[in-house]
Order: C-alpha cells, then sequence, then structure tokens
C-alpha cells in the first residue's frame, strides 16, 4: 500500500543524496560515503513501504548521478556543438534511467524489512553491490559506483585486490548499514 512520503522523508534522501555527492573525488570529502546511505537507510527502515522507498531511492539516485556526472555533457557541448543548456537536458534522462537502481536497491530493503525485520538492513551491502553489477551488465557502464569514491586513498581500496569496485562498495554499504540499525 503506497503511503505519502513526509517532508522529513524527502529531507532524509536529499540528506543522502548530498552527502554521495560530496564523497566524490572534485569535493575530497571521500568519509562521507561511508556515512551517505545512512539517513535513506534509516528512513526505510522506519516505515518499509516499498513504493515509498523506491521513489526516495530513484529520486536519491537519479540527483546523484545527474549532479556527478556532469562530465558526460563536456563531449556534447565541445566535440558535439550543442550548446550547454542543451547538453545539461541530455543529461536528465540517462540520470533518471540509472537512478533506477538505488530505486530498486531501495525497494528491496522494504520489502526485507517489512518481511524479516531491522536485522535485515544487513543484507544493504549484498543488494547494493548486486546492482552496481547488474547495472554494468544491463547499461554497459559503471560510472560513479560508490566504491569510486574512495579512489585517491589507497589504504581504504585495498579490499580491490579481491574484488574490484565491488568489494570496495560492498565495505562502504556495510558501514553504513551498520550504522543506520545501530541508529534504528
Amino acid at each position: 500500500m503506497w503511503q505519502a512520503v513526509s517532508r522529513a522523508e524527502w529531507g532524509a534522501a536529499g540528506a543522502s543524496t548530498l552527502l554521495l555527492i560530496f564523497s566524490f573525488p572534485n569535493f575530497e570529502l571521500y568519509p562521507l560515503a561511508w556515512i551517505a546511505l545512512v539517513p535513506l537507510l534509516v528512513v526505510i527502515a522506519r516505515r518499509p513501504s516499498p513504493l515509498k522507498a523506491f521513489a526516495l531511492g530513484w529520486a536519491t539516485g537519479s540527483a546523484f548521478f545527474y549532479a556527478t556526472c556532469y562530465w558526460l555533457t563536456y563531449s556534447m557541448i565541445h566535440y558535439g556543438g550543442l550548446p550547454t543548456v542543451l547538453a545539461y537536458l541530455l543529461l536528465i534522462p540517462a540520470a533518471v534511467v540509472i537512478g533506477i537502481f538505488p530505486g530498486i536497491f531501495a525497494w528491496l530493503m522494504a520489502l526485507a524489512i517489512r518481511h524479516w525485520g531491522y536485522m535485515t538492513l544487513l543484507l544493504a551491502p549484498v543488494f547494493w553491490t548486486a546492482l552496481e553489477w547488474f547495472r554494468l551488465g544491463v547499461t554497459g557502464q559503471l560510472w560513479n559506483a560508490l566504491g569510486y569514491s574512495q579512489a585517491y586513498h589507497s589504504f581504504l581500496i585495498q579490499s580491490a585486490t579481491w574484488g574490484g569496485v565491488y568489494a570496495v562498495s560492498f565495505l562502504i554499504v556495510a558501514i553504513n548499514s551498520i550504522i543506520a540499525l545501530l541508529v534504528t
């Protein structure tokens, strides 16, 4: 059943979006990735409505990808000769499509929490990583996988030796899910 999304829930999704954006290399705030999903996960855990969770996750993912994949407009503007405004407008559909994957993540989390309780927050790294892998298979791109946020910090990406960017993403989401479980 659909539950209306409150301002506080949109605010939590917005906080996750901003934390994700600022955790990427352009801002040099990489530690934010380790807490970026906590607001979204807490909101989902407190009121696990799958449709609402999907909407929040999709909005979070779409805004995150739009803000962090801005560099895709460079070739459209400089080599394709498109006006800047048009290039940024053309980025919207791609961000909305790729944003579906965080939406599916949030939907799966809501379903799991609804059926098995708060402890299933610990499944978040499995769902997130599987969806990053699936995103690569479906779209052919893995731009801005969560593990890339730690790219310039060799100590934090040692797990990439065993599982590439997926292992780093898994660890980041695992920490996020543990914190969300403690908060919830």
